[in-house]
């Protein structure tokens, strides 16, 4: 998520180089919505880190009382995130216009 993040960070700008208009590379590297939504994904990648390393901790300390139980709520939660910025990605590659 976070790595991904960074490469849709820099679409917007990848838009105006192939567009042909350099004077507004440097605005989009800026600002625009993909960098807006790259730095949500960054984010939210680091936000799963720690989801990650809470949910393991929490699974060990179970496995060791023997009372294992799914956490249903945290996997629907991240599905919707993920979804989510999934269909911002797309409405940004979509979209017929740079942005500006």
């Amino acid at each position: 998520m976070t790595g991904f993040g960074f490469a849709v960070a820099k679409f917007g700008t990848w838009l105006h180089e192939l567009s042909g208009q350099p004077d507004a590379v440097a605005e989009a590297s800026r600002s625009g919505r993909s960098t807006i939504t790259g730095i949500v994904m960054i984010a939210t990648g680091g936000l799963f880190a720690i989801l990650a390393a809470w949910r393991h901790w929490v699974v060990t300390r179970q496995i060791e009382s023997g009372t294992v139980k799914p956490a249903r709520n945290l996997i629907l939660v991240v599905t919707i995130i993920v979804l989510i910025l999934a269909a911002a990605v797309s409405y940004l590659t979509l979209s017929r216009h740079p942005e500006g």
